[in-house]
């Protein structure tokens, strides 16, 4: 039976495990996701310590896909306090739950992870996060993204052209008279490779792909966050910034 000690962690999910006990899916820094039964804690004697965005230590023993919770604190309060970026960071949890399996260690995913809380807390429009993390998180889990060159003869991607993004395939010139979800702007393949601004265009086209993308790679699953994220880009709020 393992034992690990003060693991840095983040909770993606809770569940109620029969009448006093939770399941938690945490990420944690170098065993990638873990489920952890804590048990007693829906007593009221129970500190309720594992709460999302707030950066924890935990340790746990046992073996197999469940663990046995035995230690958790929180090294700071949670990162995310306002309502519509905590819809945001539970939209990044998700991701997490659909595409990364467990116990499968990824330091990478958790200073992700670790990095878009963080910025997201302290920046008042999150899409670029957004983007950033999708794409991210998309080539750590093995679904890398082609989008600085054409996927027929590897010439660079030209801001200023159109392109057919096929899904097993990558990018491929096309007309720009031509509409679909998965034809967009050079320069918005460019963005998402961190090599062109963002704007209006790339914004709206960038978040079609991307939902297109995902929903391919974690299928039959489904997003439950977006009806909550898309209301909120329509109305005044200011969280994504350029629409």
């Amino acid at each position: 039976m393992s034992r690990i000690n003060l693991q840095p962690s983040y909770v993606l999910k809770g569940s109620s495990y029969r009448e006093t006990s939770m399941i938690y899916e945490v990420i944690t820094a170098d065993y990638g996701r873990v489920s952890l039964l804590h048990k007693g804690v829906r007593t009221a004697k129970k500190n309720h310590v594992l709460q999302p965005f707030t950066p924890l230590l935990v340790s746990w023993l046992g073996k197999g896909t469940l663990h046995m919770l035995t230690y958790a604190e929180n090294t700071s309060n949670s990162l995310l306090d306002e309502p519509e970026k905590m819809i945001v960071g539970i939209y990044l949890n998700e991701l997490l739950m659909h595409l990364v399996p467990r116990e499968v260690p990824s330091d990478e995913i958790f200073r992700l992870y670790n990095f878009t809380i963080s910025n997201i807390a302290s920046q008042e429009a999150v899409e670029k996060e957004l983007r950033i993390f999708e794409i991210e998180l998309l080539k750590l889990t093995g679904h890398g993204m082609q989008l600085k060159v054409t996927a027929q003869d590897g010439k660079p991607i030209e801001p200023d052209a159109y392109y057919l993004y096929e899904l097993e395939k990558g990018p491929t010139e096309t007309s720009s008279e031509v509409k679909a979800w998965n034809i967009v702007a050079g320069k918005t393949l460019l963005a998402l490779a961190g090599n062109h601004e963002f704007d209006s265009t790339t914004y709206a086209e960038s978040r079609k792909l991307m939902k297109r993308i995902i929903d391919y790679h974690i299928a039959p699953k489904k997003v439950n966050t977006r009806a909550i994220m898309k209301f909120l880009s329509n109305t005044e709020s200011s969280l994504y910034g350029t629409k």
